[in-house]
C-alpha cells in the first residue's frame, strides 16, 4: 500500500513538474482587439492606417503579428467612429487626409507558474486543479505611440500610452490554452486614439 502511494506521489510530481515547465515557456503574441466603446463625433478627415510597427525585439514572427494587428487597427478605428472614413495605405491622399502611424515599443505577453499551484496540487492530489485553483499568472505590458500626420508629413497629433495587466489563470479559464492579452492591447489602442481624437476636436473648437 505504501509503495502504491509512493508511486502515485512520484507520478504526480512528474506530471506537475512537466506542466510547470510548459507554463514557463514563451507564448505566441496575440493581435486581436476588443470592440470600441462610446459614441464619438468623428473628426472630419479621411484617415489612412499605415502598417503598424512593432520594435520589441522579443516578438517572434514579427511580420505576421504586425500584419494581423494592422487589419485589426483598421477595423477598430472604423468601428470606433474616430474619423469620417478610414482606409489602409497605400492609397491616394487628398487635402483632408491624415496618416496614422502606430508603433509598439513594448509588446510583452508572458505566462508564469502561480506560486500556489505546485504545492497545493500535490497536497490535494490534483483536486486543486480540477476545482479551479489558479495554476498560472498571465502578464502583459504594452507601450505604444501614435503619430498622426498630414499628407506632407507634418505632425497634427501625437500620443503615448502604456498599459500593464496581470491575472490568474485556472484550468477552466477561457484563455487557459493560449493567453490573449486582448484587454491590455485594446486599452492601449483606445488610449492612443482617444488622445489624438481630443487633440483634433480641441483644434476645431
Amino acid at each position: 500500500m505504501v509503495d502504491g502511494t509512493h508511486r502515485i506521489a512520484r507520478s504526480l510530481v512528474a506530471c506537475l513538474t512537466a506542466l510547470s515547465l510548459s507554463a514557463c515557456l514563451s507564448v505566441p503574441r496575440g493581435s486581436g482587439l476588443g470592440k470600441p466603446s462610446g459614441l464619438r463625433r468623428p473628426v472630419d478627415r479621411m484617415a489612412w492606417i499605415d502598417h503598424v510597427k512593432i520594435s520589441d525585439f522579443s516578438v517572434d514572427e514579427k511580420n505576421v503579428v504586425e500584419n494581423s494587428l494592422t487589419i485589426n487597427l483598421l477595423e477598430y478605428t472604423r468601428e470606433g467612429n474616430y474619423f469620417r472614413a478610414v482606409n489602409l495605405l497605400p492609397g491616394e491622399l487628398g487635402d483632408d487626409s491624415v496618416v496614422l502611424h502606430f508603433e509598439f515599443q513594448s509588446y510583452e505577453q508572458k505566462r508564469s507558474v502561480h506560486p500556489a499551484y505546485f504545492p497545493l496540487a500535490l497536497l490535494t492530489l490534483t483536486l486543486y486543479i480540477w476545482f479551479g485553483g489558479p495554476i498560472g499568472v498571465d502578464s502583459t505590458r504594452f507601450f505604444a505611440t501614435l503619430l498622426v500626420e498630414d499628407r506632407e508629413g507634418r505632425t497634427l497629433a501625437e500620443a503615448r500610452a502604456e498599459k500593464s495587466e496581470r491575472h490568474n489563470v485556472s484550468f477552466w479559464s477561457p484563455d487557459y490554452a493560449l493567453p490573449s492579452g486582448i484587454e491590455g492591447r485594446t486599452a492601449t489602442v483606445k488610449d492612443l486614439l482617444d488622445q489624438c481624437h481630443r487633440q483634433f476636436l480641441e483644434k476645431e473648437s
